[in-house]
């Protein structure tokens, strides 16, 4: 079906051609990143011919298809909208305390960061948990050598899954037993300038950052500003929920190229 369709595609339809893609990926579960984007494109395509309307009735669809999972950027699975969020939330920081005798400084990042700011809870359409891990003051170019160098100690820790440890990526998951995914991210600074793979990349100051500010859920901390990470990482409408946010992977891939095209694989 798949290799049918893509013989149909034709410009003159092409938001019709595209609408028709997702519902296929969509009932196969197939493709999620591919689909999660296409979702973000076709509504842009829509609202700029003034069809929001229509885009709002197809993505209903979208969700009844999918319930009780719903798309993200990692796949097609439960979201925190379907448990007991404000227990996970509540449990984050014990389920990463082993992180703490590893000697980096740990902080909510990404999705995990962006809920807890606008409501105090998770947001209801993510299904993992992001923490920032700093490495310290290096250049750019050592960045990769210390992180491969933290993910040995996850693993002399026993805190990787075993599919994790030869896996060549750059993004860590965290072995818990905590109900959902657990993401690392390298952090660092130079030359008095945050970076964190893979939203920031020496746009914001150290002081904008650090110290870092407890929030209750010890070993795991807050930037100094949530705000200025989050309107840098996502713009002014960091504000407003918007569950088909999709991030441009292939620019982010360029600007931490020494990072990305590294070996982690132990």
């Amino acid at each position: 079906m798949r290799v049918k369709l893509n013989s149909l595609h034709d410009s003159a339809w092409d938001q019709e051609w595209l609408e028709t893609s997702i519902l296929l990926n969509c009932n196969g579960r197939r493709r999620p990143a591919r689909t999660h984007g296409a979702l973000s494109r076709l509504r842009h395509m829509r609202i700029k011919c003034g069809e929001k309307s229509q885009f709002d009735a197809f993505f209903d669809i979208v969700t009844k298809i999918l319930s009780p999972d719903f798309i993200t950027p990692h796949g097609y699975s439960r979201t925190f909208s379907t448990m007991k969020s404000q227990e996970i939330f509540n449990s984050m920081g014990v389920a990463v305390a082993p992180l703490a005798d590893l000697g980096c400084p740990i902080f909510l990042y990404a999705g995990a960061l962006l809920g807890y700011q606008r409501s105090g809870e998770l947001i209801g359409h993510d299904d993992d948990i992001d923490i920032g891990v700093f490495l310290g003051d290096c250049s750019d170019s050592e960045v990769p050598q210390l992180w491969l160098e933290y993910k040995q100690k996850l693993a002399n820790a026993g805190l990787l899954k075993d599919d994790e440890i030869q896996a060549n990526k750059t993004i860590f998951k965290l072995k818990t037993d905590f109900p959902v995914a657990v993401d690392l991210f390298p952090a660092w600074t130079q030359q008095g300038r945050f970076s964190v793979f893979p939203y920031s990349f020496g746009e914001l100051d150290l002081q904008t950052l650090f110290p870092l500010k407890s929030f209750g859920q010890d070993p795991l901390m807050l930037p100094l500003s949530p705000e200025a990470l989050l309107e840098q990482s996502y713009g002014d409408s960091w504000r407003v929920p918007d569950p088909l946010f999709h991030l441009n992977w292939p620019k982010k891939m360029k600007i931490f190229h020494k990072l990305v095209n590294f070996n982690y694989a132990l």
